[in-house]
């Protein structure tokens, strides 16, 4: 199978928190994916909502 999906993000989310050796740093992009998954020769269109994110954290 393939995955061809393209992202638009339309806005994002984001924390920056830092306590002692914790820390959790993360951007949550949300938007529109839309493409084309292939399976078993089957082709699904997509349009849908999503979110992508971006994390580090430490413990």
């Amino acid at each position: 199978g393939s995955v061809d999906l393209e992202f638009a993000p339309e806005g994002r989310r984001s924390q920056n928190l830092r306590a002692g050796v914790m820390a959790s740093v993360f951007t949550q992009p949300f938007g529109h994916f839309t493409g084309t998954i292939r399976h078993d020769g089957t082709e699904f269109q997509v349009t849908a909502l999503g979110v992508v994110e971006e994390h580090l954290a430490t413990w």
